[in-house]
């Protein structure tokens, strides 16, 4: 069961020998509940202590879905590499295993930035098969609103073309004229 691939995992991170320990920060599980009341977990794992990126990464993502997935990614490998390789800019702080979906794949988090045109510059390079054009033209009026940015992709065979990204405003005993500015765009 995927509750026992948990547990599983969790004893792979608090060992000394493992390849996991003292590289994760963090574990959490998302559910997505369906009519038959079906609590499969979407499992992601926080790596923020060692961002991932380049060939550590990917053998890092391989080795969590041998045991969260208990199955091979070798068929998302050239994709899964692709983003993994051109994540210099930050790499890959959390791995998300979509157990409840029906496609089976990884999510990636992070790819941190300031500027949405580090964003931009890296779905170019990791090939990724949706429209910077159009994704420019939708969010580019965040850029000087938002401090930071950090991207979400789906991976499997291929890069999939939807997107997250999350939103970080610093508004912290800061002017809130751009958490106003913000809202207003929203609503406009």
């Amino acid at each position: 069961s995927a509750w026992r691939r948990l547990r599983r995992f969790c004893s792979q991170v608090g060992r000394p020998d493992s390849a996991f320990y003292g590289q994760v920060g963090g574990l959490w599980c998302e559910f997505d509940v369906d009519e038959y009341q079906t609590l499969l977990p979407d499992i992601f794992v926080d790596f923020q202590e060692a961002p991932l990126h380049g060939d550590r990464g990917l053998a890092a993502v391989e080795q969590a879905a041998a045991i969260l997935q208990a199955a091979s990614v070798s068929e998302t490998a050239p994709a899964l590499g692709r983003c993994l390789r051109d994540s210099s800019d930050g790499g890959v702080y959390d791995l998300g295993f979509m157990l409840s979906r029906p496609l089976p794949g990884v999510r990636l988090v992070g790819f941190g930035s300031h500027s949405l045109d580090n964003i931009y510059r890296y779905l170019q390079k990791i090939e990724w098969p949706g429209s910077v054009a159009d994704l420019r033209s939708a969010v580019g009026w965040l850029d000087g609103i938002v401090d930071r940015f950090v991207l979400q992709v789906d991976v499997a065979a291929e890069i999939r073309p939807l997107i997250s990204i999350e939103l970080f405003l610093d508004t912290h005993g800061r002017d809130r004229t751009r958490w106003t500015l913000f809202l207003q765009n929203l609503v406009d």
